[in-house]
């Protein structure tokens, strides 16, 4: 009875044009072997399970060939089955991560002068090549620069940055390049095909998505996919992976948009309970975000607003990401990654603030449709049973005059908001839904449906100054502005912020929101 191979492995390229994804590479190799003038050092350098090492396999069997095609093994003749089988005496293949010492190198140093017995050439495979001692690399050296004409070495490294500069002037350089998504798709495609399986097409797009460019990876990931009926679904894939679900990930990232940590918070939680990975749901968000971005730059519909925005969550993300390939508890750092997307007040970068702008504006727009809808109603004033105190800045004007006095007044503070929207847009940001109430002489007199949020205004002394300023400025006079502060003194329902249109969440403080 025959061993199992694991998928991988039974599906090995064995000809050049089965390589995914290495045109050039594949192009160069297969002209060498058609003229006949292979080089005599080779280097073939590139991430894992991109077709380093059977592309080296593919070439020394080629070239020990005893009947080629276009530069291709016939994979018929006596060689080539010896080559497929493991057994051809002419194509030796070390191992440097085990076989690293200087010993080793002498040895190949001592028996590359034997000639070759069954092929023309007799090939050395040294994969991993980096992990070979300095003092292998320089046994090594005058070997590779000056070989029999009969030999051939080809050495295939993962950390092209370890390998001597001395190495590598005296070989032939290839970098092969990962994968793309589409790639590994196609190709995973066809070894369903070969094999038998029904599979959903969103399905392989996951593993191919999961495998990082890197074939071999998603070879393997497929073989545990495949579930008891032969075929591979999206939910084996997400079983397998530890992925969330679509509608998961898509309710984060409406809660990340929206800056609402507790909802963030709480669909991770279902998210990992159901079995999902912390570290892929923090990829799956980091995709999402990429392809949006993206999609709407070849739209040509992103704004700077949004670009900023999702660099800031990208930014976060791929932070989250690094620290939890070391992280003790995974999970804490993706919370905390959602607390750092949900809150941008904690963060201190500019990024962070125009997130804080944006969540600002979101908010208040949340809040005026929910009054414009009926849902949210402003707080009702209650008649002072004090007596009022005359004010000198409030001079009441005829009725027939109060109507072109509040369009006069609506104009100017026109005038005062656009020239706050260029001068600070912080500022801007709280006084958007701010209006005019009035204006006598030089009072201004501004109202809201937020009463709190003139109160806090008035507060703020840089802010207010920065009004004032700005006002004058864009009046062409000094300004007096009345926000009606003595009614809010007198404790009117306007002090109650269980009626404010952002709930108990005040804007300048986020501490108690997560924690709901």
């Amino acid at each position: 009875m025959a061993s199992y191979r694991a998928i991988y492995r039974q599906f090995r390229p064995r000809r050049f044009s089965e390589i995914t994804g290495q045109k050039t590479v594949v192009k160069v190799l297969r002209n060498q072997v058609r003229t006949g003038s292979p080089a005599h050092a080779y280097l073939f350098a590139g991430q894992r399970g991109t077709g380093k090492t059977s592309a080296a396999r593919i070439l020394a069997m080629a070239l020990n060939c005893l009947d080629p095609h276009d530069g291709e093994p016939c994979l018929e003749c006596a060689n080539c089955r010896d080559a497929l089988q493991d057994s051809m005496i002419d194509i030796i293949e070390i191992d440097a991560a085990s076989n690293n010492g200087v010993d080793n190198a002498r040895d190949i140093r001592e028996k590359v002068n034997l000639v070759p017995v069954a092929g023309r050439y007799k090939i050395y495979i040294i994969d991993e090549v980096h992990m070979l001692s300095p003092a292998a690399f320089n046994a090594l050296l005058k070997t590779l620069e000056e070989p029999p004409e009969y030999a051939v070495f080809i050495l295939a490294t993962t950390e092209l940055q370890k390998v001597p500069r001395t190495v590598l002037s005296r070989c032939q350089r290839f970098d092969f390049k990962s994968l793309t998504d589409a790639e590994i798709e196609g190709r995973l495609e066809e070894v369903a095909g070969l094999m038998g399986l029904t599979y959903e097409e969103e399905a392989l797009r996951e593993i191919a998505r999961a495998a990082g460019g890197a074939m071999r990876d998603a070879l393997s990931i497929l073989e545990t996919c495949i579930d008891d009926k032969n075929s591979v679904t999206l939910s084996s894939v997400s079983d397998s992976l530890g992925l969330a679900g679509k509608e998961r990930i898509k309710a984060l990232i409406s809660a990340l948009d929206s800056f609402d940590g507790g909802q963030a918070i709480s669909v991770l939680r279902e998210a990992e309970d159901d079995g999902a990975q912390p570290g892929q749901v923090v990829s799956q968000l980091i995709q999402v975000i990429r392809d949006r971005l993206f999609g709407s730059y070849v739209k040509g519909t992103a704004s700077d607003e949004e670009t900023k925005e999702a660099i800031r969550k990208l930014d976060i993300l791929q932070d989250a990401e690094t620290q939890m390939r070391t992280a003790v508890r995974p999970s804490l750092i993706t919370e905390i990654a959602m607390m750092k997307l949900t809150l941008p007040e904690r963060g201190d970068s500019y990024l962070s603030e125009e997130s804080r702008i944006l969540k600002l504006e979101r908010r208040m727009d949340e809040a005026e449709k929910l009054m414009r809808s009926g849902a949210l109603k402003a707080p009702a004033k209650e008649a002072s049973k004090k007596e009022e105190k005359p004010r000198e800045i409030r001079q009441e004007k005829p009725d027939e005059d109060k109507g072109a006095l509040n369009e006069n007044a609506e104009d100017l503070w026109n005038t005062i908001k656009n020239a706050v929207r260029k001068e600070d847009p912080m500022l801007y940001a709280l006084i958007k839904t701010v209006y005019a109430e009035g204006l006598a002489g030089s009072v201004l007199t501004l109202g809201s449906t937020h009463r709190a949020l003139l109160k806090g205004l008035r507060s703020g002394k840089e802010q207010w100054d920065a009004l004032m300023s700005i006002a004058a400025s864009a009046a062409g006079r000094k300004l007096i502005i009345d926000i009606g502060d003595d009614e809010e003194e007198q404790g009117t329902p306007a002090d109650d912020d269980s009626e404010l249109p952002f709930s108990d969440l005040p804007l300048e403080d986020d501490q108690n929101y997560l924690g709901q």
